[in-house]
C-alpha cells in the first residue's frame, strides 16, 4: 500500500519526523537524481552522435525527396513544353538549379535517376554527366554489375539501337526494378528509336502513375496550408480569450487541496521509469529478439516494452491521488464536457500548427547551420519508418503515437507536472518549465527541441484554459496522427 502524504497542514512537522516519510522523501529525491544524469547524458549522446541508421535513413530521404521532384516535374512537363522563348529557357535553368543541388550529394542511386530524368527531358549533356558518374561511382562501390555497365553506355551512344537491341535493352531496364523510373527509362529508349507513339503512351503512363501517388499528399499539404492560415488568424483569438478568462478565474476548491509533492513524484516516477528502467530492460530483451525475429520485430517489442514500462507511472498518480482523497478530476480527468473539449482540442492544434511549422522550420535551419557538429532533429520512430514498409511496425507506431503516448504524456506533463509547478511558481513558468521538460525528453537532437516546447506551451495554455486533460489528449493526439500520415504518405512514394 502507498504511504500517502495527507491533505491537511497542521501536520506537516508530525510528518518530517516519520521515518518512513523521510525514507520516501530521500528515496524520490534519490530517483529524481538519477533520471535526470540519465536523461542529460542521452539528450548529450543523441546530439552529437547519430542514431546507428540515421546515414541511410537520410539517403533515403533523399531519395524519395528527388522522387517526389522528378514526379512534379513530370506531371508538369506538357506545361513546360507549351512555353516559348525566354520563359521556357528561364524554366529549364530553373529545374537545372533544383536538379544540381540533388546531384551535389553524390548518392549514386540519386544519380542514376537524375540522369535518367534529364534524358526524359532531353537534356543530354545532363543526362550524359551523371549517368557517367553513375557508372564511376558505381563501379568503384562494386555496385554495379557488367549487364547494367553496358546497359547505361549503349543508353548514351550515338549509335541508334536496332529492333533486337531494343528488346535486349527493354528487359534489362525492367531487371533492374527502377519502379516508377522503369516508365521514363523505356520513355527514353523509345524515343531514341523513332518509335514516338510507344514512347507517347508511355510519358502520358508515367504522368498518370506520378499524380496517382502525389495527389494524396498534396490534398494533405494543401488542407495543412490552409489549417496555417487559419491558426495564424485563430492564435491571438484564443490568447485574447485566455487572458480574459483567467483574470475572472478564482482559484477552485481542488487546487487549494492537491498537495503538489504527489503530483512532483509521479513525474520522477515517470522520468525514471523512461530513462533508466525502459532503456535497461530494452537492452536486455532486445538483442534475444534480435536472435529470431526481423529489425522490424525488434523494433515493434522495443516501442511495446517502452509505452508498458512508462505507462506504470500514471497507475502510480491515480494509486497516490486516491491515498490523499483527491479525485482525478484535480489533474483534469474529467468527463462532464467530452465534446467542448474535443472541440477546444481541436482549436488548439489549428492554432499552434503555424507556430510548430515556423519552429520546425527554425530546428532544420539550425541543423544545417551545425551540421557535422548536432544529429539532424529527427525522432528514431520517424527514421525507422523511412527505411521500412513494414505495416505492423506503421500501425503499431499509430496505435501508440495517437492512442497511448498522448493519454500517458498529458497526465504527467499536464496533469502532473504542470500543475505541481505552477502552484510553486506560477502559471507563466510553470508551463515554460514543463514545456522545456517535455521537449528535452523527447529521444532526439537538441535541436528539435523547438518545436517541441511550442506543443508543449500551447498544450499547457489548453489545459489552463478547460482545467480537462480530455482536450490536451486530443490535439497531442492530432499532432501525432498527421506526422504519421504525412510520414507514411512522404515514404509511399518509391
Amino acid at each position: 500500500m502507498l504511504i500517502g502524504v495527507t491533505n491537511d497542514r497542521g501536520g506537516g512537522c508530525l510528518r518530517r519526523l516519520n521515518p518512513l516519510f523521510v525514507a520516501r522523501r530521500l528515496l524520490i529525491l534519490l530517483l529524481a537524481i538519477v533520471a535526470l544524469i540519465s536523461a542529460c547524458v542521452r539528450l548529450v549522446a543523441q546530439s552529437i552522435t547519430p542514431s546507428p541508421i540515421s546515414h541511410e535513413a537520410n539517403r533515403v530521404q533523399l531519395s524519395i525527396a528527388m522522387r517526389i521532384i522528378a514526379k512534379s516535374i513530370v506531371i508538369g512537363e506538357p506545361l513546360l513544353m507549351g512555353l516559348k522563348g525566354t520563359d521556357y529557357s528561364r524554366a529549364m535553368e530553373d529545374l537545372d538549379n533544383i536538379l544540381q543541388t540533388l546531384v551535389k550529394s553524390r548518392d549514386v542511386e540519386v544519380l542514376r535517376d537524375v540522369g535518367i530524368l534529364y534524358a526524359y527531358l532531353g537534356v543530354r549533356q545532363r543526362a550524359l554527366e551523371c549517368l557517367n558518374e553513375f557508372m564511376r561511382l558505381g563501379s568503384e562501390s562494386g555496385r554495379l554489375t557488367r549487364d547494367e555497365l553496358n546497359l547505361w553506355r549503349k543508353m548514351l551512344s550515338e549509335k541508334t539501337p536496332s529492333i533486337g537491341e531494343l528488346k535486349a535493352l527493354e528487359r534489362k531496364i525492367e531487371a533492374l526494378n527502377l519502379g516508377w523510373f522503369e516508365r521514363l527509362a523505356k520513355a527514353w529508349l523509345y524515343e531514341r528509336t523513332f518509335m514516338f507513339v510507344q514512347s507517347e503512351k508511355m510519358r502520358t503512363d508515367a504522368r498518370l502513375s506520378a499524380a496517382r501517388s502525389l495527389l494524396p499528399l498534396l490534398i494533405l499539404l494543401m488542407l495543412l496550408i490552409a489549417l496555417f492560415l487559419i491558426g495564424v488568424v485563430l492564435t491571438p483569438i484564443l490568447l485574447l480569450s485566455l487572458s480574459k478568462q483567467l483574470r475572472l478565474r478564482r482559484k477552485d476548491a481542488a487546487d487549494a487541496n492537491l498537495n503538489l509533492y504527489v503530483l512532483l513524484e509521479a513525474f520522477v516516477v515517470y522520468l525514471f521509469m523512461m530513462e533508466v528502467v525502459t532503456p535497461t530492460i530494452t537492452r536486455s530483451l532486445l538483442p534475444r529478439v534480435r536472435g529470431t525475429h526481423s529489425v522490424e520485430t525488434s523494433l515493434i517489442a522495443a516501442m511495446v516494452i517502452s509505452v508498458a514500462i512508462t505507462s506504470l507511472s500514471i497507475l502510480w498518480l491515480v494509486l497516490s491521488l486516491r491515498a490523499n482523497s483527491v479525485k482525478l478530476s484535480a489533474v483534469g480527468l474529467k468527463g462532464d464536457a467530452i465534446v467542448k473539449d474535443l472541440w477546444h482540442g481541436l482549436l488548439a492544434y489549428v492554432s499552434m500548427l503555424p507556430w510548430i511549422w515556423l519552429a520546425s522550420a527554425f530546428s532544420m535551419l539550425l541543423s544545417k547551420w551545425l551540421s557535422g557538429v548536432l544529429s539532424e532533429p529527427i525522432h528514431p520512430v520517424a527514421q525507422a519508418l523511412m527505411l521500412t514498409s513494414s505495416t505492423a511496425l506503421m500501425v503499431t507506431a499509430f496505435i501508440i503515437g495517437t492512442l497511448i503516448a498522448p493519454i500517458v504524456e498529458e497526465l504527467i506533463f499536464r496533469g502532473a507536472l504542470y500543475n505541481a509547478l505552477k502552484g510553486r511558481i506560477g502559471l507563466f513558468w510553470g508551463a515554460i518549465l514543463s514545456s522545456l521538460l517535455f521537449a528535452l525528453l523527447h529521444p532526439q537532437s537538441i535541436v528539435g527541441a523547438f518545436p517541441l516546447f511550442v506543443i508543449g506551451v500551447g498544450l499547457s495554455l489548453l489545459y489552463e484554459a478547460r482545467r480537462s486533460i480530455v482536450g490536451c489528449v486530443f490535439a497531442h493526439a492530432l499532432i501525432n496522427f498527421v506526422s504519421l500520415l504525412a510520414l507514411m504518405l512522404f515514404t509511399s512514394v518509391r
